[in-house]
């Protein structure tokens, strides 16, 4: 009768070591060896660190979206400000304006409304005025987008 004993070949290689091949047992028995208990996968551990990895990275990534959105808004608005600004200061110049005080009023331009005030002060010169000029948006606060400030020249010289 066959034996149900596994039979061991041992083989040495050169440079590999040793290496132990078992035979198959025979029915019923279990064979002598290393055996393993783990399939090749990750654990659930490692697979929540990864997620969480990915979720800090993903909520970053947006954050940073967010913020690069926010600032070309921003940088827009204030650039169309500054244009609002240099027109009051130029048209001011142009229709000649003189003396001192405040002014306010809105400008349409780039599809929106804007808010602008001046102010006119005397100089130590006294042929000119300081203009400062502030722009807000219509929908915005308190604080001004851009303050632009010029000189404008008495307009009694400019005729001589």
């Amino acid at each position: 009768m066959a034996s149900s004993s596994s039979t061991c070949i041992a083989s040495s290689t050169p440079g590999a070591g040793t290496i132990q091949e078992w035979a198959a047992p025979a029915a019923g028995t279990r064979a002598a060896g290393p055996r393993h208990s783990r399939a090749g996968g990750f654990t659930l551990v490692e697979v929540l660190v990864a997620l969480a990895v990915v979720a800090v990275s993903l909520a970053a990534i947006i954050k940073v979206g967010m913020e690069t959105g926010y600032n070309f808004t921003y940088l827009r608005d204030r650039s169309m400000a500054q244009w609002v600004a240099a027109d009051r200061l130029t048209e001011m110049q142009a229709m000649e304006l003189w003396g001192t005080g405040r002014d306010s009023g809105r400008r349409e331009m780039a599809g929106r409304t804007w808010r602008w005030e001046t102010e006119i002060v005397p100089t130590p010169v006294a042929e000119l005025r300081r203009v400062t000029v502030r722009v807000y948006a219509e929908d915005g606060g308190d604080e001004p987008l851009t303050t632009l400030d010029g000189f404008i020249s008495d307009p009694g010289l400019r005729r001589q």
